[in-house]
């Protein structure tokens, strides 16, 4: 069996580190925030389109620290590896911002992975089971290829796109009151309950 994850926003929880990157800058503070979706709508009225994308690499390359890996996605990356299953991330990043930072962001992605697989006690060889993609549509596309039986996204527009082309979809949204079941893919407000669903219903 094969679980994919996405990365940034999925898997990377950029929370405090959004908070920072708001606290830093002067242009920011009249803005704030409870989901990125939110955050990005009102940067995008009050900044105009262009600054998401700039904001996106500062926050990438100058706050990745204060990035963290939930408990319970680490106690289900441990369970997956435990069952003798496998899990790949798929991202769409850049290797550099377009603005707004200057890092190499897939470097620096894979350091922070490594470092926080390191606390969660996953191993991991030299080569982490992260496949990085320029374009959304490149990484939609290999999500298809790598026919994955599960895979956990953020992003609305991926989980529209892959309606029928996944076994199963998980769309992660902390937005939503509750965890439920759709018709084509299933939702999850947190972690807990993605475990949950892993683990208490035997589904690996």
């Amino acid at each position: 069996m094969k679980i994919g994850f996405d990365l940034d926003h999925t898997l990377f929880n950029y929370t405090i580190s959004m908070r920072k990157a708001l606290d830093s800058h002067e242009k920011y503070s009249k803005l704030s925030f409870s989901s990125k979706a939110e955050l990005k709508q009102n940067m995008c009225d009050l900044l105009g389109p262009r600054a998401w994308t700039e904001f996106q690499g500062i926050l990438y390359c100058d706050f990745l620290e204060f990035v963290f890996i939930d408990p319970f996605a680490i106690k289900l990356i441990q369970l997956i590896k435990a069952k003798g299953h496998h899990f790949v991330i798929v991202s769409h990043k850049t290797t550099r911002p377009i603005s707004g930072g200057d890092c190499l962001l897939r470097t620096a992605s894979d350091s922070k992975l490594k470092r926080e697989f390191s606390l969660g006690g996953i191993p991991y060889t030299s080569s982490l089971p992260v496949k990085y993609y320029d374009s959304l549509s490149q990484k939609i596309s290999a999500i298809q290829e790598l026919e994955f039986d599960f895979f956990i996204d953020d992003l609305p527009e991926v989980i529209e796109s892959l309606k029928g082309k996944v076994n199963t979809l998980i769309h992660f949204d902390e937005n939503i009151e509750e965890s439920k079941s759709m018709k084509d893919y299933l939702a999850f407000k947190s972690w807990f309950d993605i475990h949950d669903f892993f683990a208490k219903d035997n589904v690996l």
